[in-house]
């Protein structure tokens, strides 16, 4: 299937249990904030071409993963995703 990117960049939404993940993270750690606004900011134009398919979860899932940079403090973000219209949903994220 060919997907094609809105003008404005993909909806990204999160399952809730990623929601709580992340959402968690980011209240203890003020640098997690800005990488994942800079994880979703980058999915939110380049979801339909990066990762690679996982079709654990379903066909058209993809794994795509945010390497650590330790020099920063940054970990590493692990997640599968799928593109379906106009929006990316985040099903499974890990941390770490």
């Amino acid at each position: 299937m060919r997907l094609a990117r809105p003008p404005g960049g993909f909806k990204i939404t999160l399952a809730p249990a990623v929601r709580k993940l992340i959402d968690d993270r980011c209240k203890r750690d003020q640098a997690f904030v800005r990488h994942w606004n800079d994880i979703t900011d980058r999915l939110r134009f380049t979801a339909h071409v990066e990762g690679v398919a996982d079709e654990r979860f379903g066909a058209g899932h993809r794994l795509w993963a945010a390497e650590a940079d330790e020099d920063r403090g940054l970990p590493r973000v692990r997640l599968v995703y799928l593109v379906l219209g106009d929006s990316v949903r985040i099903r499974v994220a890990q941390v770490g």
